[in-house]
């Protein structure tokens, strides 16, 4: 639903224009990832509970979720991001890229 919006968007501004050239913009999107990586949990609980980021565990419990965010993220994700700097570099390689277009 919000790709479609985010192009229906697009399209009425594509054709609101009066240049003989249509406008191009860019739109850059990531799931991003905890900023630290204490925060590994929390952001694995989020994303497997939004709905429309990973609908397969609709139906799971909630709390099975926690358990299973906090027992994985506890070990091998902590781990991981403390190995590449403490946290997800997606934020800052995004924030790069925009400020060079």
């Amino acid at each position: 639903y919000r790709s479609y919006q985010i192009l229906y968007a697009m399209n009425r501004l594509n054709f609101a224009t009066t240049d003989k050239k249509p406008k191009t913009g860019i739109l850059m999107m990531n799931l991003g990832g905890p900023l630290k990586a204490e925060n590994a949990a929390d952001f694995m609980y989020n994303m497997f509970t939004d709905k429309q980021t990973v609908p397969v565990f609709e139906k799971v419990p909630r709390w099975l979720i926690r358990w299973f965010c906090n027992r994985r993220a506890s070990k091998s994700v902590i781990q991981k991001y403390n190995e590449i700097g403490g946290g997800t570099p997606l934020y800052d390689w995004t924030h790069k890229q925009g400020s060079k277009m």
